[in-house]
């Protein structure tokens, strides 16, 4: 082997000769002293002799490597001697090593044998009953650590046993919906965003109560047994017929969009009750507790019906009220894109008042059409009520609600519901949306006529209301000029009709007080 380099010299250390043996020593230090390791030669030599160092080299790396195990290999040394301390690492061969390792199987072997002893002893002393009523609760695992087992484990094993003890946990669907409103605030409110916790456990409560009849607004007779044992209540011919129940669109739902959230958290809590129940969600009917067939007609545009409910207002009605029929109406908005106007897309130019954005129903495209953000033309009155009811907050929307937050959908809903509940009627907000849309179709088409043209009502219609298949260019290109041409007919017909108000502003060149 010759003569280690300056490398070798740093990385191992050589033996020594030791006269008292007449051998080469190699001497290492460790926790409970020393442990010299002595190599045979034929003669003293003036050098270490290659061999004697190929050994030491093998010796020191075997060392490396015990110290780099001792967490293993101390607790086959804690069962050999637990009267001494073997926190840190001791010279040991190669094999004692193997014997540590050795002792340390065999004892997890026994702890296995004796851990599924009592399991078995447990599991009989609980019963299957007992078992499933301990993992029907949720997070049953959390209290033990380390963490082998997760809420997934949980699951499965609860979907294991139940067919096997053909057990029913008790419970109707009155209580797990208590239950699973329970989880699901539980759930939101390790969100972030306070506005965002609230909204979405709102909501998930109000069509989890909407969908068994159990709405705030009105009470229904759903063919549900909401007393009943579980999974009769929800067997496949109930859920049939609470499906069709819907489909038929009772009195008070006027939009699919309704029925469509219905439908979604009642899936959820279907889902929910199969894991925690022994209830299977049968698939026969999933696919018609969806709105996807149902089809709902526009209310006709009636004036008089409108200017009744704003009239007879009682709670929070007034400007703002009217400033949400008039979002819905003229501009085709939802409450969600009342809500969340933005400052910077509400803008004037040439003297007019004009909001360019995406409609919140049109964030993402759909097949055959691209997005695009929609220029709306606002009328004077409209803009007076926007100036006398903007709002500042952080997250830069034209409007707060009533404690100086950021206004909610939920908010402009509830002030349109106590409107029609005061008027004894039950228009949906989402219908002003389809009357505006209709009387645009109707000021497009009479316009085109005008120049000796035709059949552009719909185009414009779709366009208003952010549809935008077909479409090319920009909102700078013109392509929205009939949209506001239509829209500002429209806004003459509601004045006409006496629901736009009378706007009392500066005349420009005189200077005195003229109607808009």
């Amino acid at each position: 082997m010759g003569r280690p380099n300056n490398t070798q010299r740093e990385q191992y250390r050589l033996p020594t000769w030791h006269a008292g043996s007449e051998r080469w020593r190699l001497r290492i230090t460790h926790w409970h002293g020393t442990k010299d390791v002595y190599f045979d030669v034929d003669k003293r030599t003036p050098d270490v002799p290659p061999n004697v160092i190929a050994l030491a080299v093998q010796v020191q790396k075997h060392w490396r490597d015990v110290q780099s195990r001792w967490d293993e290999i101390q607790l086959g040394m804690e069962l050999l001697d637990p009267s001494k301390v073997w926190m840190k690492p001791v010279y040991l061969t190669p094999e004692q090593v193997r014997e540590s390792e050795a002792r340390v199987s065999a004892n997890i072997e026994q702890y296995h044998k004796q851990r599924d002893t009592g399991t078995a002893y447990n599991a009989a002393a609980l019963g299957l009953d007992g078992l499933i009523n301990i993992l029907s609760q949720t997070g049953a695992f959390d209290s033990h650590a380390p963490r082998e087992l997760i809420e997934a484990d949980r699951v499965r094993l609860l979907n294991l046993l139940r067919p096997a003890a053909k057990l029913a946990v008790s419970s109707t669907v009155r209580k797990a919906m208590a239950e699973y409103l329970a989880e699901d605030k539980g759930r939101t409110s390790l969100k972030t965003d306070a506005s965002i916790q609230s909204d979405s456990h709102r909501s998930t409560r109000s069509n989890l109560l909407g969908v068994f009849g159990l709405s705030t607004n009105v009470v229904r007779q759903v063919p549900v047994d909401l007393d009943g044992e579980l999974s009769e209540a929800l067997a496949p011919a109930k859920l049939t017929a609470l499906g069709h129940y819907w489909h038929g669109m009772p009195e008070g739902i006027g939009s699919t969009r309704t029925l469509r959230n219905y439908f979604a958290t009642l899936r959820a809590f279907l889902r929910w009750c199969e894991e925690r129940y022994n209830f299977n969600f049968p698939q026969s009917v999933a696919k018609l507790l969806t709105a996807s067939n149902v089809q709902t007609d526009a209310e006709p545009f009636d004036p008089e019906r409108l200017k009744r409910i704003l009239a007879k207002a009682k709670t929070r009605g007034g400007d703002r009220l009217l400033m949400y029929v008039l979002f819905a109406l003229m501009l085709g908005y939802y409450q969600s894109d009342v809500a969340k106007i933005a400052n910077v897309t509400y803008f004037m130019a040439a003297g007019e008042s004009y909001i360019h954005r995406k409609r919140t129903k049109e964030q993402k495209s759909k097949r055959g059409s691209r997005v695009i953000a929609v220029k709306h033309w606002v009328s004077p009155e409209l803009a007076a009520m926007i100036d006398a009811e903007r709002g500042l907050n952080a997250k830069g929307f034209l409007f707060n609600g009533e404690r100086g937050e950021p206004l909610t959908p939920g908010a402009v809903t509830k002030t349109w519901q106590r409107a029609v509940e005061d008027a004894d009627d039950t228009l949906c907000f989402k219908q002003l949306r389809k009357m505006g849309f209709n009387r645009i179709k109707h000021h497009a088409d009479e316009l085109a006529k005008a120049r000796g043209g035709e059949g552009v009502g719909l185009t414009v219609a779709d366009l208003w209301d952010g549809h935008a298949k077909g479409v090319t260019g920009s909102y700078d290109d013109g392509i929205f000029a009939p949209v506001i041409a239509a829209q500002k007919a429209f806004a003459d017909e509601l004045r006409s009709l006496g629901i736009l108000p009378t706007l009392e502003r500066p005349a420009i060149v005189t200077g005195e007080t003229v109607a808009a």
